[in-house]
């Protein structure tokens, strides 16, 4: 570990006056880097574990010593038998800062006892053998602080530079930054005991850097795990730490070690040690320069893989390079990535693949599936694309397009970009999702798409066409007979729905009643898809009469697709508004009261009918509602009755949904006019064109949401 790691070799043997008992346990006062033990983390926190575990690992940790949690125990009980502290603990939020600050301000009189001064002194003693007077970095060491999850960015007190004479007073200010007021709201936020604080405190040689900064074991502008990304400026760190700079960016490829971006941030300023203590900031000279070398960002690199391959996930590292020297000044968890599950991870240097969540952008889903949920759904998907590509399809070629795992629904947006042409691909996926859409748009396809399928994916498009030749002769005969088509699959759908009710009567196990469910469902799926074939088509052909229009005219094609009859969410919206019209809604003042009246039947029969008729028509549905395990409207009243009552209370005559609905109906309709009069001056045959395609969008493009219709 080399001499910084051994200079404090001598703490770890005065054994006697390092241990207190605290509560009937005996407890260590302060702990060595170089200590051969794992102290708990409850006692030194997050980031003098991560310090103590790579000094024990032989990485060029600079070396210093952490005073435990028990060390600031007689403090923490002087401040919590303040009056401040318990005005701080039952101020309100306008009021917080003001008493955080008080206590803050009580902790510049504390002292240290006998015994913590003498631990304080030997262990600065053994820092500084053989080595004479030093400065130090002082840094807060949470338990809760750094850990996978939490970072409390900004809210402790580091202090740099510090020297011997004023190491005390250093110790005060970042065992003070425990009670700042940005630590009581982020433990608010994120459900921590705010009346239990606990601080460790480290001491550590302060490194005057040349060079310093943050490195990520992942890239974590695309989340790509193959990537270092590095920020460097000139000087110690605290400039980068701090976001307080533009600084220098290196993109690294991990395996074939070869920089993949070089860029140079503006660098405004940099933060230097000053001899007599502390820091300064001054520019550095060099600023429009990289602050880095090749070799020292592979060097970096190389070390950032190594304490990653330790910790098994992907880390941030604090370092600094002073004189040609390598430092590592801290490692921790990424709290800022999408951690992907291993099933989808590829292989180190395998070519990348890129998922779409499916449960997000298609299916509008924040929360995750639960196991129920993840299981119907691991069978729907598998029964769909069977039906789709052929029964023949195996698990292999099912798990190359979606998975189904850790609650979400994924596509692999690599495969079916390869299979269907990104052109295609991308006119499908806008009507799902523009954001996303746009994204794959700008991708760069060599990195993401794939030279070719994977075996299990050969031959697919021929199956998939051989499978679906029917739905695509429907779905032209469709465009020439949108009523009947129309007609033809509302009769698929009633049958679906008699099969369902016939299938409800039957004794069953969960799993087959939910295969035989998917099963009834997915042979409607041909007549739907016949019918979304026609719109999409009508939308298409549309879209392409008037692309040569001035762009003003263009745009009202999107228009056409507005307030489309028979569209069944738009139909649930008006009917949630009628049912939030009537008074009973606003006469009840809380879910409770709104359910116990329901089920006494002490409303007026008007409401009590319309209720019931809503129910019978939408009362399966709700959030989440592609999961058979989450609640819907009619098992939990309260909860429905908060969405009604918000609807009666924001919605104005102008803005109810009522008034929105006719406003883009009005909307459509002159679009419509508009089209219709630019395409006649093109010519007859031009308007009975548009004439045609418009009675296909009318007729069967508010379909589109008719299979939520269907209840699990």
């Amino acid at each position: 570990m080399g001499d910084e790691a051994g200079s404090s070799n001598q703490l770890k043997g005065r054994r006697s006056p390092q241990r207190t008992s605290e509560g009937g346990l005996t407890v260590e006062l302060a702990y060595s880097f170089s200590t051969s033990e794992r102290p708990e983390l409850a006692q030194v926190g997050g980031k003098a574990m991560s310090l103590i575990l790579m000094t024990q690992q032989g990485f060029p940790v600079p070396a210093g010593f952490v005073l435990s949690v028990a060390f600031f125990q007689p403090w923490l009980d002087q401040i919590q038998r303040s009056p401040e502290w318990n005005a701080a603990l039952d101020s309100s939020s306008e009021d917080l800062k003001r008493k955080t600050m008080r206590v803050e301000e009580l902790c510049a009189d504390l002292e240290l006892d006998e015994l913590r001064g003498e631990i304080l002194a030997q262990a600065l003693a053994a820092l500084e053998a053989g080595n004479g007077p030093a400065s130090y970095a002082v840094r807060s060491s949470s338990p809760e602080e750094d850990l996978e999850g939490l970072s409390f960015a900004g809210g402790y007190e580091t202090v740099l530079g510090v020297k011997k004479e004023n190491l005390e007073n250093a110790l005060r200010r970042s065992f003070a930054s425990c009670f700042d007021e940005r630590v009581f709201v982020y433990k608010q936020e994120h459900g921590l005991p705010v009346d239990e604080p606990r601080i460790a405190v480290i001491v550590q040689k302060q490194i005057a850097a040349d060079t310093a900064g943050v490195a990520f074991s992942l890239n974590p502008l695309n989340n790509c795990y193959d990537e270092a990304v590095i920020n460097a400026n000139f000087g110690i760190g605290e400039s980068v730490v701090a976001g307080r700079v533009s600084p220098d960016t290196f993109a690294v490829d991990k395996l074939a070690r070869t920089i993949l971006e070089r860029k140079i941030g503006a660098k405004e300023t940099s933060v230097w040690l000053a001899a007599d203590g502390g820091t300064y900031e001054q520019p550095s000279s060099s600023r429009g320069e990289l602050c880095l070398s090749s070799e020292q960002v592979l060097r970096l690199t190389e070390m950032l893989g190594r304490v990653e391959d330790y910790y098994g996930r992907p880390i941030d590292i604090e370092w600094a390079f002073a004189d040609g020297k390598l430092h590592l000044l801290q490692a921790r968890p990424i709290t800022a990535y999408f951690p992907v599950p291993e099933i989808m991870l590829t292989p180190p240097g395998e070519p990348k693949r890129l998922y779409n969540d499916v449960t997000l952008t298609k299916w509008g889903m924040q929360e995750p599936l639960s196991v129920m949920g993840m299981d119907f759904m691991a069978i729907a998907n598998a029964a769909t694309l069977r039906f789709s590509l052929g029964e023949n399809t195996t698990d292999e070629t099912l798990e190359a397009m979606r998975l189904t795992v850790q609650g979400r629904t994924y596509g692999n947006l690599s495969n079916a970009l390869k299979m269907e042409g990104k052109k295609r691909f991308l006119s499908a996926f806008r009507a799902i999702d523009v954001l996303s859409a746009e994204a794959v748009a700008n991708m760069d396809d060599a990195e993401y798409i794939p030279k070719k399928l994977p075996p299990a994916m050969r031959g697919l498009v021929f199956s998939a066409l051989r499978q679906n030749m029917g739905t695509i002769v429907d779905g032209l005969r469709a465009l020439k007979d949108p009523a009947r088509y129309r007609q033809k699959y509302l009769d698929d759908v009633e049958r679906c729905m008699k099969d369902l009710e016939a299938l409800w009567r039957e004794e069953l196990t969960t799993r087959e009643f939910a295969e035989r469910t998917i099963n009834i469902m997915v042979a409607t799926v041909s007549a739907f898809m016949s019918v979304l074939f026609a719109a999409e088509m009508a939308r298409s052909r549309i879209k392409k009469l008037f692309k040569d229009e001035e762009p003003e005219l263009r745009d009202k094609v999107v228009y056409l697709e507005r307030a489309l009859p028979d569209n069944v969410t738009i139909e649930m919206g008006l009917a949630m508004y009628r049912l939030a019209s009537f008074s009973e809604v606003s006469e009840c003042t809380s879910g409770t009261e709104f359910a116990a009246r329901l089920s006494d039947g002490s409303f007026s029969p008007e409401f009590l009918g319309a209720w019931d008729g809503f129910m019978a028509e939408y009362g399966f549905r709700g959030p989440m509602e592609m999961d058979p395990a989450a609640t819907r409207f009619y098992e939990q009243p309260e909860l429905f009755f908060e969405q009604l009552r918000a609807m009666a209370e924001n919605a104005t005559p102008e803005n109810s949904p009522v008034a929105i609905f006719e406003r883009a109906k009005a909307q459509r309709e002159e679009a419509c006019r508009d089209l219709l009069r630019a395409a006649g001056k093109r010519g007859k045959r031009k308007a009975k064109q548009f004439e045609s395609l418009y009675e296909v969008l009318m007729t069967l493009g508010g379909s589109r949401e008719t299979p939520s219709t269907t209840s699990f």
